[in-house]
């Protein structure tokens, strides 16, 4: 099981990439997009719905609360990118 937590920056490369190769590698995924790019998240979210297998990937919307309680489960690999201090937590 893999967690990805994207960026707002690259919000749609910065997912799919890493989403890629855990789906390439087999895995079932949990992606969290960004909340700083909402408008994108939703898109992100939706399009996923309707083209991708959910019994293979879920999307997670949502800020701080949303992402503390994925981070409190128990996850293979954790893919993030962002900031040093909330990637120690």
């Amino acid at each position: 099981m893999v967690l990805i937590i994207a960026p707002w920056n690259y919000p749609v490369y910065l997912l799919a990439t890493p989403l890629a190769a855990a789906l390439a590698a087999g895995n079932a995924v949990i992606c969290k997009p960004s909340e700083v790019v909402p408008t994108t998240s939703a898109l992100i979210t939706r399009l996923a719905g309707q083209y991708l297998d959910p019994d293979a990937i879920a999307f997670v919307e949502g800020g701080v609360e949303e992402t503390t309680a994925l981070l409190e489960q128990r996850f293979d690999y954790i893919l993030y990118t962002g900031n040093g201090t909330v990637g120690r937590i």
